[in-house]
């Protein structure tokens, strides 16, 4: 299985040149699906796709461009290339099935592919579903299977009522836990969990539909004689912020009044003079509802609990009266200096300042939209909140600290009679909890809890071949003690593998392809950057790259303004999570690294430390516009293996944008 995106999986197979595919989105956007084999990476005309459309049929279509109405099914002796087409239903979403001859032109290790699904009774504009990824299907060898695999010897599937069997599509087993999760298994309608089963360890990742993202969800291993249950779960849920938000503040002229309310009670009418400031300097993230009421209000994350209404040791976001919002960042030796970004908010948006400790930066985020505001070496930071009129008050005031993060994923001793029992959850002691790779999110109205565990640590069995395995939620009782009613609570016996069947001999219809030239045929090399590459018909890399050093020049000759070239972040053409290199970004002519939280500007943040690690920075105007750099690998937002893997590309100059996938010859 490949999860292209969260939601979207392809479980594949192929044989010479033929494509066994079943794809499956667990999305509820997803009533029509496609998969598509692009001739470039990311571009959609010119793709030929295979479409489900929302009343079951799948044939194969040509994409000859963005409208709906440009997607047109290909002729009829084409459509023979398409087999085995059938639609079907995993766990209430949707899922195709089929086979497909592959075009001689499509590289088997490197098959490029965009997917996308949309809501409706038609075919419709898929909105952001959608995206691009690419696969080597000669490097990995992977099959979906529809019966279980068999019982282990001398045991037959009779002696073994109600067992399910989880479903492994990496043939071979997990040789490495840090790969995907190969594997899967249903353990009740509407929890899912993927998996990784290795010689030591497994990790897992759990999903749940219809979950109360403000509860918590277990998940437990039990030993499979039935009886009294009794073991260990592992126990995810979002900080419960309201019971520890009111201890967390100290108060000067406000009053913490329950439910994330903070009101100004004392000091003067109109005057920065009541704040709220948080105890530790813990601060993960501070949010609050945007309020109704037109005044002044600040919210800040500092390293000095002690801070004035400027907020000098640290960063601030400040709403004005007109529903403007305005950023400050601020050290202890340098003059305030505030200013407005293009954002406004009105009553009830949720604004939040967010403190990045892997990347030292504060970071402002309003729903999906973020922006870095500083960089900082704090070990640690204090939440601050200034209110300016007595009598107005803050709500939805939420604080999140390192121990809440911390405490999302925990392991608890799980006691219950009977399936007609209570579930009864206690939180285990501090030595008992081992976890690591621990996260919670939701998305799409799931609730989603990840984590990897050692076998044969307590909680886990060293052999999940034959095990019950327990799914609860539920809601907060008290904070140390969990509960789930008899109906949201299960035990089902599974049998969990990491191995299928041995790998296929894969026999390529075609040699591979050679290495790729150091130059792209259209262009010539200059002096000092032997290597060229045409990006996307406008731009033009040249570039020379040896075990150390990544240098390089883009050049745009019918641009203006900035320009820049990144390396994309969770697959190709993916600009959010990737990191560039952009000249003239804020209009004076400087070159730095940039992190690209977002497709807005305010969320290009710049990153001074990798800035820093760029040498022979250089932007050139006249006859287009030209950037010059030199990195060492692994700096200056260069991946460190460049000259080993794939690079996946993005490069963009004024409103021109393009993505591609690369391997970057050595010049050395």
């Amino acid at each position: 299985m490949v999860k292209m995106a969260r939601g979207y999986y392809l479980h594949f197979r192929v044989k010479d040149r033929l494509l066994q595919a079943l794809v499956h989105c667990t999305c509820s956007s997803c009533d029509w699906l496609s998969l598509g084999f692009p001739k470039s990476p990311g571009v959609m005309i010119g793709t030929t796709a295979v479409i489900k459309l929302p009343s079951g049929e799948i044939k194969l279509y040509t994409l000859d461009g963005k409208s709906p109405s440009f997607v047109r099914p290909l002729p009829q002796a084409k459509q023979q290339l398409l087999s085995e087409a059938a639609t079907k239903v995993i766990d209430g979403h949707q899922a195709m099935k089929f086979e497909m001859d592959l075009d001689e032109g499509i590289a088997l290790d490197a098959v490029h592919l965009l997917f996308a699904g949309g809501k409706g009774d038609t075919l419709n504009y898929h909105g952001g579903t959608r995206g691009s990824f690419t696969l080597n299907l000669l490097g990995h060898h992977y099959t979906y299977l529809l019966d279980p695999p068999p019982p282990p010897p001398g045991v037959s599937p009779e002696q073994q009522p109600g067992v399910q069997a989880s479903t492994c599509f990496l043939e071979g087993g997990v040789e490495d836990i840090n790969d995907d999760l190969p594997c899967s298994a249903t353990l009740e309608e509407g929890v899912e969990m993927d998996y990784a089963l290795g010689e030591t360890h497994i990790r897992a990742e759990v999903r749940c539909n219809g979950c109360d993202t403000s509860g918590w969800l277990a998940l437990g291993f039990m030993p499979s004689q039935s009886g009294r249950v009794q073991g260990t779960a592992m126990v995810g849920h979002f900080p419960k912020l309201e019971s520890s938000t009111g201890a967390a503040w100290d108060v000067v002229n406000m009053e913490y009044q329950g439910s994330g309310t903070l009101k100004k009670t004392g000091g003067k009418t109109k005057k920065y003079d009541a704040h709220a400031v948080s105890a530790k300097p813990n601060a993960v993230e501070l949010s609050v509802d945007a309020p109704s009421s037109k005044n002044w209000f600040r919210i800040c994350l500092t390293s000095n609990p002690s801070d004035s209404v400027q907020c000098t040791g640290g960063a601030i976001i400040g709403l004005h009266p007109t529903r403007k919002i305005y950023t400050g960042c601020h050290h202890s030796n340098k003059k305030k200096s505030f200013k407005y970004i293009k954002q406004t908010f009105k009553p009830g948006d949720v604004l939040s300042l967010k403190f990045d400790a892997a990347e030292k930066q504060v970071l402002f985020k309003k729903g999906e939209d973020t922006v870095g505001i500083c960089q900082t070496n704090a070990a640690g930071l204090h939440a601050k909140v200034w209110i300016h009129r007595k009598g107005n008050q803050l709500v939805g005031v939420k604080l999140v600290t390192a121990e809440l993060v911390g405490a999302m994923i925990r392991k608890h001793r799980v006691q219950a009679v009977s399936e007609t029992e209570v579930l009864q959850l206690t939180e285990m002691e501090a030595a008992s909890q081992t976890l690591t790779g621990t996260s919670v999110e939701t998305l799409d109205q799931k609730f989603t809890m990840a984590f990897a565990a050692q076998l044969g640590e307590e909680g886990v069995p060293v052999d999940l071949t034959q095990t019950q395995v327990l799914v609860a939620r539920g809601t907060f009782s008290d904070a140390a003690t969990l509960s789930a009613a008899p109906a949201k609570w299960s035990m089902t016996p599974l049998r969990l593998t990491g191995i299928s069947h041995p790998p296929p001999v894969q026999t390529p219809a075609s040699p591979a392809p050679p290495p790729p030239a150091c130059d792209s045929a259209s262009l010539a090399g200059i002096a000092g950057y032997p290597c060229t590459a045409d990006l996307g018909g406008f731009m033009q890399l040249f570039y020379k790259l040896d075990d150390t050093q990544f240098k390089a020049r883009v050049h745009c000759p019918t641009c203006k303004g900035w320009i820049g070239l990144g390396f994309a972040g969770s697959r190709p053409g993916a600009m959010i999570g990737g990191k560039a290199v952009i000249g003239n970004f804020d209009d004076t002519g400087s070159v730095a690294a940039f992190r690209l939280n977002g497709k807005n500007v305010p969320s290009v943040t710049k990153t001074i430390a990798e800035s820093v690690q760029l040498k022979d920075t250089k932007l050139e105007s006249g006859e287009g516009v030209t950037l010059s750099f030199t990195a060492d690998l692994g700096s200056g937002g260069v991946p460190a293996d460049l000259k080993e893997n794939i690079a996946h590309l993005i490069f963009s100059a004024g409103l021109k944008v393009g993505g591609y996938l690369y391997r970057l010859c050595s010049s050395a």
